[in-house]
């Protein structure tokens, strides 16, 4: 069953029920030394271990299951994991439970920011965050597309969902992002369904960059046969496709294809500018369903320094960009400067670099790269450029051989 409640009907549980705190490490003991004046915390419980906090009477959380009178706090790292624990056996989110986060800002009297979306939304919270001033009056709730929608063959989460669907009518402000994806379209406009009236909204512009890359013109999600997931779950070279040297496998013609990639007349020039039109074109046209602009910036910006790290992932400056505009519009309390000042070399650093061709390059007035970055399994590498393409294609070709190992000679292609 779906829980709807605003800000106040859910304090009110928090502070007239009898609370129990699950989880008894750290994060339980602060939460008690912080709130035990305010709020009725009777017992304490956890999954790990027979330990308490203080003085209060251990319990088990099961045993109170359907009675009304107790409200629990979950505080633990592993809050998702207990969430559907707990849904499996018929407590709900906003109900019965939430979790300490949601609990301290509505006892805190906090200003609640949720964000959902897609990556560029989860590090414009993490530069909120690292904002003094926006840690005193504001908490922050981030919560990844991929968990509530399933896109990218993740299944949906179950327990994230129904959390975004509490914490949705305690939100002060909420930024989602705009784009053409009907199924994503349906979502958004059924969150903003939820709002409370005075919840201020920001709808931003999130699209891929083509502009860079004609070699990677496929749908974004869709991958070739020729990338596998490594043991983490991860595609190699950011999962990003080169049609050209993916074809060169399946022909065998690597070596003749590297070369012609890397000269400078591979792609007509006409092309490369016909492709960042449509690009910036592409983001105006959202635009006009989103309360943020960037195409103004994209444009100004991405012959001078590159501005997308590749389809998907923006540079660091223009997440900033999106961070300021963000705050401004919804007219947060926020040190403005602090946020253009804000290191981001940990978002460079877990990010991988497409190469963009020299075809491409002498269009821009930036210089490229001498060496990229890129993981593979879980390790960080870097490459020139044809070192780059010859180990993706050693990869792929590794793929090919591994496949017709398995099923036979069988002619493969990409999807």
């Amino acid at each position: 069953m779906v829980v709807e409640v605003d800000k106040e009907e859910l304090l009110w549980q928090i502070q007239h029920k009898k609370i129990i705190l699950l989880g008894t490490g750290e994060k339980g003991r602060r939460f008690y030394g912080k709130y035990k004046e305010m709020v009725d915390i009777r017992y304490a419980s956890s999954n790990l271990d027979n330990e308490t906090i203080g003085n209060l009477e251990r319990i088990e959380w099961k045993s109170i299951i359907g009675c009304s009178e107790y409200f629990i706090v979950v505080c633990s790292a592993a809050e998702n994991k207990i969430a559907y624990e707990f849904m499996l056996y018929g407590l709900q989110y906003g109900k019965d439970f939430v979790n300490q986060s949601l609990a301290e800002a509505l006892l805190d009297k906090k200003e609640i920011v949720l964000l959902v979306g897609q990556c560029e939304l989860e590090f414009v919270d993490c530069i909120f965050k690292t904002n003094p001033k926006f840690m005193q009056k504001y908490a922050g709730f981030c919560y990844r597309e991929y968990d509530v929608l399933g896109i990218n063959d993740q299944y949906p989460k179950l327990e994230i969902s129904l959390m975004v669907n509490v914490v949705i009518g305690c939100a002060d402000y909420f930024i989602y992002p705009v784009n053409l994806s009907k199924e994503r379209l349906d979502y958004y406009g059924m969150l903003l369904g939820k709002i409370e009236l005075h919840c201020k909204t920001a709808g931003v512009p999130l699209t891929t960059f083509e502009a860079y890359w004609p070699q990677d013109s496929e749908e974004y999600y869709r991958m070739s046969i020729f990338y596998k997931k490594d043991a983490g779950g991860k595609y190699p070279f950011g999962g990003r496709r080169d049609l050209n040297l993916e074809s060169s496998v399946e022909n065998g013609t690597v070596q003749e294809m590297v070369g012609k990639v890397l000269q400078e007349d591979f792609y007509p020039e006409d092309a490369v500018w016909k492709l960042f039109r449509k690009t910036i074109r592409k983001y105006r046209i959202l635009e006009k369903k989103a309360d943020i602009t960037i195409s103004d910036f994209l444009e100004e910006n991405y012959r001078k320094r590159r501005v997308f790290l590749d389809r998907g992932h923006v540079c660091d400056f223009v997440l900033k960009e999106y961070a300021k505009r963000i705050a401004e519009f919804l007219g947060l309390d926020l040190d403005l400067r602090f946020l253009e000042e804000v290191d981001l070399e940990w978002y460079n650093q877990c990010q991988s670099e497409q190469p963009i061709y020299p075809s491409v390059q002498k269009c821009l007035e930036f210089t490229e790269n001498t060496e990229y970055r890129f993981w593979v399994n879980g390790k960080l590498c870097r490459a020139t450029m044809k070192g780059y393409m010859e180990s993706l294609c050693n990869y792929m070709s590794g793929i090919k051989k591994l496949d017709e190992k398995c099923f036979g000679d069988r002619n493969v292609g990409v999807e």
